[in-house]
């Protein structure tokens, strides 16, 4: 349970062969997408520091960003006692959304592109003062949301979107200047993620509550367009590759023609809700969406993932995607599905699920180490996938159960990244261990 996909001993069991099969030899999703996402090699060895943890920008993200996704959900716990110990300076689900959306995922999908762009276009990482300054802006807006009620909300909102200039003048430079169009997305998504940050300010500047609530759905819906993107890339090479270890050769096909558009209906159906478009328009694009999606993850074959915890999890969060759509689609069509199950369906379920996969898979690889998942890791997937599962169908199930499927399901988000924290932190703050930079 707790062994990784790229480890030999991931090999499914005898038998499974028949469920897995050998496909087609056609080149498709292979290996060496894999390796272009994630894997930042070097073949000079050099001295390393006692500590690393600006070596390279999934370190320093990741770390933070896991103890970020502890404290909004701590708190909110917190306000669900009868007497809170904590007053927040916004409204409890306003100030928790923002922070979900804009401090813990923010920081995931930083150290992320910081790691990957350079490899993507054959450029030297960030790394040492530019990360720090990096790091400290993100880290001013977190202080500053925590104590808004004590400064000019002006000064609040410059210094929560402080953060998307200096990335964007990392990642986006090597992104144009090596012209690599297959990633031009991924500068215009960020700065769509500096503008919902941006709105979920306006109230506090005298404009209408519902734009901050825009502002945590526009986040939101460019993170999952994120997952869109990067997991289509990602987890039919993953499965390819690991069922070519185990002998079973591809077992995901090359993508159909149709599937190229897939990004581009999901976008249009995110932007249609989004947009408040008419029923008419927003439930076909949704439904839509959903089953191309739906489709998309048949066609990765995830029964071949079940004895992979560093697999599953991937498809896991994936299918969250479409569940997700289809969940705002039947809150459309009066099914008593409340959108904020469906996006809890897209932030718990997808975005929790994809970004504890990664953040396992990426701080394994990019610290020298085998794709071995450290111990308690697989429960730790459990426990997140587990408890999107309680937030989105437990209260359909017993509507009168609603706070304790909440309560529950935030001890098993606090379970899943308290776990990463406590089997990461060491690789994250030491070097390498084979001596490389990074």
């Amino acid at each position: 349970m707790g062994e990784g996909v790229d480890s030999t001993r991931d090999a499914p069991p005898v038998g499974s062969r028949k469920i897995c099969g050998d496909p087609p030899s056609r080149r498709g999703h292979t290996g060496s997408v894999t390796q272009e996402l994630l894997t930042i090699r070097s073949h000079k060895l050099v001295a390393s520091p006692r500590s690393a943890l600006f070596a390279t920008g999934f370190r320093v993200f990741f770390l933070a960003g896991a103890l970020a996704a502890l404290f909004p959900v701590a708190l909110w716990l917190d306000t669900y006692t009868s007497s809170p110990s904590v007053v927040l300076p916004w409204s409890p689900a306003a100030w928790h959304g923002h922070e979900m959306v804009y401090g813990f995922a923010t920081a995931i999908v930083i150290g992320f592109l910081t790691t990957a762009v350079p490899k993507w276009t054959s450029t030297p990482a960030a790394s040492g003062r530019p990360l720090v300054v990096l790091f400290a802006t993100w880290l001013v807006a977190r202080v500053s949301m925590l104590f808004a009620d004590a400064l000019p909300a002006e000064w609040v909102l410059a210094a929560s979107v402080a953060v998307y200039p200096v990335l964007l003048a990392i990642i986006a430079r090597p992104i144009l200047s090596t012209r690599n169009r297959r990633n031009y997305a991924f500068p215009v998504l960020l700065t769509a993620l500096a503008a919902g940050d941006t709105l979920t300010h306006l109230p506090r500047l005298g404009a209408d509550a519902v734009w901050g609530h825009h502002g945590v759905r526009l986040g939101l819906y460019v993170l999952v367009m994120m997952i869109v993107v990067v997991g289509g890339r990602i987890i039919p090479a993953f499965t390819n590759a690991a069922m070519q270890r185990a002998g079973r050769g591809q077992v995901v096909p090359p993508p159909p023609r149709w599937d190229a558009l897939t990004p581009v209906v999901v976008a249009a159906a995110l932007l249609a809700q989004l947009g408040m478009a008419p029923d008419g328009v927003a439930i076909p694009l949704l439904l839509v969406s959903a089953a191309t999606l739906l489709a998309r993850t048949i066609h990765y074959q995830p029964w071949c993932a079940i004895k992979l915890p560093l697999l599953w999890i991937l498809h896991v969060g994936y299918a969250w995607v479409p569940v997700g759509l289809l969940s705002l689609a039947a809150g459309r069509f009066g099914l008593s599905v409340p959108e904020s199950t469906a996006l809890h369906g897209l932030a718990a379920g997808a975005v929790g699920c994809m970004i504890l996969a990664m953040m396992a898979r990426v701080s394994l690889g990019h610290t020298g180490r085998p794709l071995t998942l450290p111990r308690g890791m697989g429960a730790a997937f459990a426990a997140i996938a587990t408890g999107a599962a309680l937030r989105v169908f437990g209260p359909a199930i017993a509507p009168a159960w609603f706070v304790e499927f909440v309560l529950a399901a935030s001890v098993a988000w606090l379970a899943g990244f308290s776990m990463f924290l406590l089997r990461y932190t060491g690789m994250l703050v030491r070097p390498r261990v084979d001596g490389r930079p990074g």
